[in-house]
C-alpha cells in the first residue's frame, strides 16, 4: 500500500517536473521572438525617423554650403559680387511678389564720380569700349580679372572672349556703361542698380525697365494701349524669361500687369563690372554675369 502510495507520489512530482521544465523550455524559447519583436519594432521607429534625419542632413550639408563661411568664402575670392544680392540669393526662394506689391524705380547714379582718380580711368575705359580696343582694355584690367564661376579668369582668357562673337562682350560693356556706378568700401561697381536692389527682390524673377519711359503695354503688340510709362522700375516676369522674344508679360507694381519689350528689360544678374583702387590705380578686378 506504502508502494503503490510511494509510486503515485513520484509520478506526480515527476509530473509537476514536466510541467515546470516545459514552461521553462518554452520561456526560453520565446525568448529570441520576443528580442526580435524588440528590434523590429526599433528598426520601424528608425524608419519612421529616418526620413527627417536625412532631411536634417541635407539641410544642414546645404547651410554649410550656402550659408556665411561659403559666402564668405566666395565674397574674398570675388569681391562684392553677391554681396549686395546676398539676401535674395539665397536657395530659398523670396517672395517673387515683392515687387508687385510697391513700385520701385532705380535710375543709374554715379556715386563714383568723386573718387580719387575714378574719373580719369572711367574716361580711358570708355574710350576703349567704343573703339572695341582689346589692348586698351586689357591694360585696364588686373591680372587676376574674374570672369565667371567656374574659374574663368585672366587677361588672356579676356582677350580671347572679346574676340567671340558669340559672346557679344563688346555689345555688353557698351550697354553696361551708362548704368551709373556705385561704391562701397573702396570697390566699384556698374550698373550702379547692382548694389542698391532691395534685399527682399528675388534677382531671378525680377528685371528693370532700361529707360526713363519704357511702355507698359496691355497687349504684345507696338500698336497696343500704353497703361503707363515705367521708370527705370522693377518689374517680376511672368513665366520664363525669353531675351529672343519680342515682348515678356510682366507685372509692374499692384495695379499694373502688362508687356513691355524685351529690349528694354534687363536682368539684375547680367552683366557687371567690379572695379577696386589699388595701390592709388584703378583696375577691372571682375566681369561677370550671373550668381
Amino acid at each position: 500500500m506504502i508502494g503503490t502510495t510511494n509510486q503515485a507520489a513520484y509520478r506526480s512530482l515527476w509530473v509537476v517536473f514536466l510541467v515546470v521544465f516545459t514552461g521553462f523550455l518554452t520561456a526560453c524559447g520565446n525568448q529570441p521572438d520576443a528580442e526580435q519583436t524588440a528590434m523590429s519594432s526599433h528598426g520601424s521607429e528608425q524608419q519612421a525617423v529616418a526620413p527627417s534625419a536625412r532631411s536634417t542632413t541635407v539641410a544642414d550639408q546645404a547651410t554649410k554650403t550656402t550659408a556665411p563661411d561659403d559666402k564668405s568664402e566666395k565674397t574674398d575670392e570675388i569681391p562684392a559680387l553677391v554681396a549686395p544680392l546676398a539676401s535674395s540669393s539665397t536657395t530659398a526662394p523670396v517672395n517673387s511678389g515683392s515687387v508687385s506689391a510697391r513700385s520701385i524705380s532705380l535710375p543709374p547714379q554715379d556715386d563714383c564720380a568723386a573718387l580719387s582718380g575714378w574719373s580719369a580711368f572711367h574716361e580711358r575705359l570708355q574710350k576703349a569700349v567704343r573703339a572695341k580696343d582689346t589692348d586698351a582694355l586689357i591694360a585696364l584690367t588686373s591680372p587676376d580679372i574674374r570672369l565667371d564661376y567656374g574659374g574663368g579668369s585672366g587677361r588672356s582668357e579676356l582677350a580671347k572672349r572679346l574676340a567671340e562673337p558669340k559672346r557679344a562682350l563688346w555689345g555688353e560693356l557698351e550697354a553696361i556703361l551708362p548704368l551709373g556706378c556705385a561704391t562701397d568700401d573702396g570697390l566699384t561697381v556698374m550698373p550702379w542698380f547692382f548694389w542698391n536692389v532691395p534685399d527682399d527682390i528675388d534677382p531671378y524673377t525680377a528685371l528693370i525697365t532700361t529707360g526713363p519711359d519704357v511702355p507698359l503695354l496691355a497687349r504684345p503688340a507696338s500698336d497696343a494701349k500704353t497703361l503707363k510709362s515705367l521708370n527705370w522700375a522693377l518689374v517680376v516676369i511672368k513665366g520664363p524669361f525669353n531675351p529672343a522674344d519680342t515682348f515678356a508679360k510682366v507685372t509692374a507694381d499692384e495695379d499694373a500687369a502688362g508687356y513691355v519689350r524685351t529690349s528694354q528689360l534687363r536682368s539684375l544678374l547680367d552683366y557687371r563690372l567690379i572695379a577696386e583702387n589699388r595701390a592709388g590705380e584703378w583696375s577691372i578686378t571682375a566681369f561677370i554675369a550671373g550668381d
